[in-house]
């Protein structure tokens, strides 16, 4: 049931519709998260950027694609496990059900869903040890700090879409129970 309807460009004031464009632009569409988040045009143009510097950070396409997918799979969002499998797909990630099913073997990707769960879960509290092996991976604390702001980035996300209710308009995905 959505209880916080995604912005129509038709009933947007113009902060909202010039954001939204901004979305359209980068996409080619406004996926309706996006529209969602477009109530507050602020709050939408500063999460468009985090993600723009995230994208440019030192953290691989696939290793992002793969905080997306586990993060949102432990947070139980079917919007964002929907979308994140189409796009990841669209960027070639030929495993995408492997890595939501958590069966990674490379040492730095098991790292980084280490890392991400201890993020997701708790708050990062605790997280010596996974810090710990994400060095011991290969991974630069760049690279760390940019996986726990894209672990809360997506957490962010996920909570909106689940909280607002908003409509899958991805291919719908099942999410993968946990064991």
């Amino acid at each position: 049931m959505t209880r916080i309807e995604p912005v129509q460009p038709d009933h947007a004031s113009p902060e909202q519709r010039e954001a939204l464009a901004a979305i359209k632009k980068a996409f080619g569409k406004v996926p309706a998260l996006y529209a969602t988040f477009g109530h507050s045009p602020g709050v939408l143009g500063a999460l468009f950027q985090l993600q723009g510097a995230l994208g440019k950070g030192a953290l691989k396409s696939r290793e992002r694609h793969l905080i997306d997918l586990h993060v949102s799979q432990l947070n139980g969002c079917g919007y964002c496990l929907s979308a994140h499998t189409a796009v990841a797909k669209m960027d070639g990630v030929q495993d995408v059900e492997a890595l939501r099913a958590d069966e990674m073997s490379a040492p730095r990707e098991r790292a980084l869903v280490g890392l991400v769960r201890r993020v997701v879960l708790n708050g990062g509290a605790l997280a010596g040890a996974e810090i710990d092996a994400a060095r011991a991976a290969g991974l630069t604390d760049q690279e760390i700090v940019e996986a726990v702001t894209a672990a809360g980035l997506r957490s962010l996300f996920n909570a909106l879409a689940i909280a607002a209710g908003t409509p899958i308009d991805w291919p719908t995905v099942p999410r993968i129970p946990e064991p």
